[in-house]
């Protein structure tokens, strides 16, 4: 969408969102799962990769996804306040394993600490940045 500047319709901002916020789960829990399965084996690792996978589909079952619309009107409302809330549900679980290792830098080191916090933060402003365009 950067590319072209016309303005997306909703279908292709809503597909745009869900596709982002794929890429991003898949980036963070594909790193940790290589982590992980070194650690902890391959059995375990992918049990805990699906139990992840199913805790977050029976938190999209939770989430509302209507009524919390009013103001607005039309089916393509609903469908898009729901791809934005599984957008913001990726995005926070995206932020925990930098949260996690600004952490763990910051208690090995404090200089680390710092500097994994203030790339952290380069990379939000960026990412803010190019969503905005």
């Amino acid at each position: 969408m950067c590319l072209f500047p016309l303005r997306p319709g909703r279908r292709a901002l809503a597909f745009s969102m869900g596709f982002r916020a794929g890429v991003m789960v898949m980036i963070a829990f594909g790193c940790m799962l290589a982590e992980s399965t070194e650690v902890i084996g391959h059995p375990w690792g992918l049990t805990l990769l699906v139990a992840g996978m199913l805790a977050t589909w029976l938190l999209d079952l939770a989430v509302p996804h209507s009524g919390a619309t009013h103001g607005s009107e039309g089916p393509d409302t609903a469908r898009v306040l729901r791809a934005g809330q599984l957008v913001a549900t990726g995005i926070a679980l995206r932020n925990i394993p930098e949260g996690i290792a600004v952490f763990f830098g910051g208690l090995h080191d404090t200089r680390l600490g710092w500097t994994l916090a203030v790339v952290v933060m380069a990379l939000g402003i960026i990412a803010l940045e190019a969503a905005s365009r």
